[in-house]
């Protein structure tokens, strides 16, 4: 099956990351958190700082970079 587009592949991209938090591949949570804040979608850097289903990543140098960004600049990652 393809990965969806649009609204449903945000929702199925934070699933995967959240996943992925949850098994403890942190790089796999991060790869996925980066293209979901890279495209428009209902997520956001405050609401990855605030929701403690993320806590398990606040020690990686990477999420740090992503809930530093200001608002809505994270898009400039590497998947641009």
């Amino acid at each position: 099956m393809p990965f969806p587009t649009g609204f449903d592949a945000s929702v199925v991209r934070e699933d995967v990351a959240l996943a992925a938090t949850m098994a403890g591949d942190y790089d796999m949570a991060l790869d996925e958190l980066e293209r979901l804040l890279a495209t428009p979608a209902h997520f956001s850097e405050q609401l990855l700082r605030l929701d403690p289903r993320w806590a398990p990543l606040r020690g990686e140098e990477r999420y740090r970079k992503l809930v530093s960004a200001p608002a809505g600049t994270s898009s400039a990652s590497v998947y641009n």
